[in-house]
């Protein structure tokens, strides 16, 4: 049986989640020993919806799905267990603008305490001699650029750029995380 693990990233106007929006959450399913990728990317995005609020909510009820007549939600709760780049990040931003737009909604499940989840930007610092500072993703795997230009790209309605930048950023992890497992599965202290 394949064990799943869900990839999820977020794109935002910042990083301050008091101010800034949400504007993409993108989710792909790999398989967790493998790093094959599962399903298609989805992409969700702000521009698609009249307000952000919308846009969250609708997130949110298509992440339900059906699985053997048990509905679940996808990427949003505890189970499958989430794979990413700083899910710290995208947990906090999450709840903050689920609690700004008045969202009824109370378990968004990332990560946390007894919530399965593989962040490998952990890894990235590892990876990059133990300093945070350089270990961005862009910095240690073969993602293009940072996310310095989204804001810009969506303030000028460049919404092709943003997708582009997301499948860029999926390619260049979900490699980044078949790597990893290749080069540590005989790796012993």
């Amino acid at each position: 049986m394949v064990e799943k693990l869900i990839y999820l990233d977020f794109e935002t106007t910042g990083l301050n989640p008091e101010v800034d929006k949400l504007l993409t959450v993108q989710w792909q399913e790999i398989d967790a020993n493998t790093g094959i990728e599962l399903s298609e990317l989805y992409v969700f995005k702000l521009w698609d919806y009249d307000n952000e609020k919308q846009f969250i909510e609708d997130v949110i009820k298509k992440s339900i799905v059906d699985d053997n007549g048990k509905r679940k939600m996808l990427f949003l709760s505890w189970w499958p267990a989430k794979l990413g780049y700083n899910l710290f990040f995208e947990q906090n931003f999450l709840e903050k603008r689920i609690e700004i737009n008045n969202i009824e909604f109370e378990d968004v499940c990332i990560m946390g305490y007894s919530v399965p989840a593989l962040d490998l930007k952990t890894v990235g610092v590892l990876i990059n001699g133990g300093s945070f500072k350089g270990a961005a993703l862009d910095d240690i795997s073969s993602k293009q650029t940072g996310g310095q230009d989204v804001p810009l790209w969506y303030e000028n309605k460049e919404y092709e750029k943003i997708v582009e930048y997301v499948k860029d950023e999926t390619v260049a992890f979900v490699d980044l995380y078949k790597k990893l497992l290749e080069h540590m599965q005989d790796f012993r202290i």
